[in-house]
């Protein structure tokens, strides 16, 4: 994700497999009545650059509405997380040290 274009289509977004698997699994347990859709998404953006630049140089004409974290995801996942209590565990930077680590 070393080029902010490659991801502007997505707003820079992603999720591990294994927290949508968690968050799956919460929903099929859960007594949660009927459909409801839900944003699965890391709470924070594929790359090392600000999520406000990365708004403003891709999406310019847009508004950004309320405080935005530094490299906080626009997408925001605040409601799987109050109704099931899920959160995601697995952060992109996590599995980049381990591979720079193995070589």
């Amino acid at each position: 994700t070393e080029d902010p274009a490659r991801c502007a289509a997505c707003l820079w977004n992603y999720v591990d497999a294994r927290d949508v698997a968690h968050a799956c699994r919460l929903w099929l347990e859960s007594d949660l009545p009927d459909f409801r859709a839900f944003n699965v998404a890391a709470e924070d953006v594929c790359l090392e650059v600000p999520t406000a630049q990365l708004l403003r140089q891709f999406y310019p004409g847009v508004p950004v509405r309320g405080p935005l974290g530094e490299r906080q995801s626009p997408y925001l996942s605040a409601a799987i997380r109050q109704a099931l209590g899920w959160e995601a565990q697995i952060g992109w930077r996590d599995i980049r040290a381990q591979a720079l680590a193995q070589g």
